[in-house]
């Protein structure tokens, strides 16, 4: 692959600017309606995405027919229009925020009270749903909740999605050494962090995920053991209608081992995934695994 050029970079990041553009004078919920159309007809045209999609599906759900599988696709885009575009006026998300309904007092009381006592926490979510609403609302309630992310090759991609991140809670930890340092500190600190736990990495632990093997990184647990601070996962939902969002708090993950909180991990967001599948972001290479350990351990496991 060669090397990314400015200009080559501008040309692949113009339809994000030309939808910020576009979207901009038209009120919250016609944005919603005309990203969900776009990303729609993106993922049902574009074969190698609308593959990926049915060929995770039939991974987990060997049994789905090609048209649930339809149907669930377009889920997927309308889920995943919606929350982009929610990103790029990240304003419309916060105005709504007082409006989200929410579930489980016991998670939402560890948070609260982790911040209280200037320890901070270590909160979970996955690419489910709108995954910066649980930030958002806690935000609203005065917990500033620092985040993970992974940079973007783009340049003007990569400046438009963290700026927009970060209004949502701050600071911004990028994937690698120097944000894994600068995490640390964070939490040292007594603040609060946020992770999207769901991508895989190719050097953590084989477990399993909705019920096949999946390469999973342990970091939230660690973190979680390491600085003795509450490991919280919650998953915004929408609603049927699109029209609200209910964030749901799980229960506290008990400190055990890191192999068995981060299996705990997975178990919590598979049952929401289960409930939702058409909430889950499908797109990523979930069950790829490529590590050689790992696939020597799953071969000796058949064995």
């Amino acid at each position: 692959m060669g090397e990314r050029t400015a200009f080559g970079d501008y040309i692949e990041n113009l339809p994000v600017r030309l939808l910020m553009l576009f979207t901009k004078p038209l009120p919250a919920r016609a944005r919603g309606v005309v990203a969900a159309w776009c990303a729609r007809r993106v993922l049902r045209n574009v074969p190698h995405l609308r593959a990926r999609v049915y060929d995770n599906l039939g991974q987990v759900f060997p049994d789905m027919g090609s048209a649930q599988k339809a149907q669930i696709l377009d889920g997927i885009a309308t889920n995943l229009g919606r929350t982009f575009i929610e990103i790029l006026h990240p304003k419309d998300l916060l105005a709504r925020v007082d409006r989200f309904t929410w579930s489980g007092e016991e998670g939402f009381s560890a948070i609260m009270e982790a911040y209280g006592a200037g320890k901070g926490a270590v909160t979970l979510s996955a690419h489910f749903g709108q995954w910066e609403a649980t930030r958002a609302f806690m935000l609203h309630n005065g917990v500033e909740v620092g985040a993970i992310y992974r940079p973007l090759e783009n340049r003007f991609t990569e400046k438009d999605l963290t700026a927009r991140y970060a209004t949502f809670g701050s600071p911004l930890f990028p994937k690698g050494r120097a944000g894994t340092r600068a995490l640390v500190k964070h939490l040292a600190a007594g603040r609060t962090l946020g992770i999207l736990h769901d991508q895989k990495i190719d050097d953590g632990l084989v477990l399993d995920f909705m019920g096949q093997p999946a390469a999973t990184s342990p970091m939230a647990a660690e973190l979680a053991l390491k600085f003795k601070r509450p490991l919280v996962a919650s998953y915004a939902t929408r609603s049927p209608d699109l029209s609200s969002i209910h964030i749901a708090f799980d229960p506290p993950i008990p400190h055990t081992t890191a192999k068995e909180m981060t299996q705990a991990m997975n178990n919590g967001l598979a049952r929401h995934v289960f409930a939702h599948p058409e909430q889950y972001y499908w797109l990523h290479r979930r069950w790829q695994i490529r590590n050689p350990k790992h696939l020597e351990q799953l071969a000796a496991q058949e064995a």
